[in-house]
């Protein structure tokens, strides 16, 4: 217990760091991204895969090149063409690594680019969300609905749970536990809507069932990776929660799926 609460304390920086937004936010959202790529290539080299870091990291960075030009004093305006264009250059990078790298290894390239896929990629809607205008205040559901469903989840999993929900990827992961996370979104969305955005609470609601669902997908995939690795945690950076990944997996799924709701339903 003193572990986790250690752990917990650790990641108050961040939560600050979100609080205060914009270079703030934006410098927390790389750093996580950065160790969790770093924990996710480490992962593949326990069966004897070695991701190409320079493909990852490299596209990363223009990534963020982008992000930051485009999408970051504009609100996101125009930033649709610059997300085409950058597709198009990683994985037509990374297919050309491929064909005339001297290594014999096919996945290094690919692998590599996925970790900035599903990592850096999915991790950066966080970014976005900011800059929404009047909806940027409901960048904190995707803190709510990611934490929230993982304790409810966990807590009436150890009470009621009974049904399994993947025994092939997370056999303590149960339906009861998936519902009861669902739920525990919902209402804790709902009630920082009631308080601090009453103009889009039923949105909170809203985003507070899809937010869990996906929030719970996310530790689905993550959980799918790590026991392909071999492995139980990414890392041990956290106490008493694993490495960034292990404690951010969710935020991976929640935060397109809550930048996305905003862009399509609200705006």
């Amino acid at each position: 217990m003193n572990r986790r609460l250690l752990g917990a304390l650790c990641l108050v920086p961040l939560i600050i760091f979100v609080v205060i937004g914009g270079w703030a936010n934006l410098f927390a959202c790389v750093a996580v991204s950065v160790i969790a790529m770093f924990e996710f290539y480490r992962g593949f080299t326990n069966i004897n895969l070695r991701p190409n870091i320079f493909i990852g990291y490299g596209f990363y960075i223009l990534w963020i090149a982008i992000v930051i030009k485009v999408g970051f004093f504009t609100g996101g305006e125009g930033l649709a063409w610059a997300v085409m264009l950058w597709l198009f250059l990683a994985v037509a990078g990374t297919l050309l690594y491929s064909v005339f790298s001297d290594s014999n290894d096919v996945f290094e390239g690919p692998l590599g680019l996925l970790g900035t896929l599903y990592i850096g990629f999915f991790m950066s809607h966080f970014i976005l969300i900011e800059r929404t205008g009047d909806t940027a205040i409901l960048r904190y559901l995707v803190l709510i609905a990611s934490s929230g469903s993982d304790i409810c989840a966990y807590y009436t999993g150890l009470f009621i749970g009974k049904h399994p929900l993947n025994k092939k990827v997370s056999p303590k992961k149960t339906v009861e536990g998936s519902l009861g996370g669902v739920a525990g979104s919902l209402v804790l969305c709902t009630l920082f809507g009631l308080i601090f955005a009453r103009q889009y609470i039923l949105h909170c609601a809203l985003i507070g069932i899809f937010g869990s669902v996906f929030s719970e997908l996310g530790d689905l995939v993550a959980s799918a990776f790590k026991r392909r690795m071999g492995i139980k945690d990414f890392g041990d950076i956290i106490p008493g929660h694993g490495g960034m990944l292990d404690r951010f997996d969710s935020w991976c799924f929640c935060a397109p799926l809550v930048y996305y709701y905003i862009i399509l339903f609200i705006r």
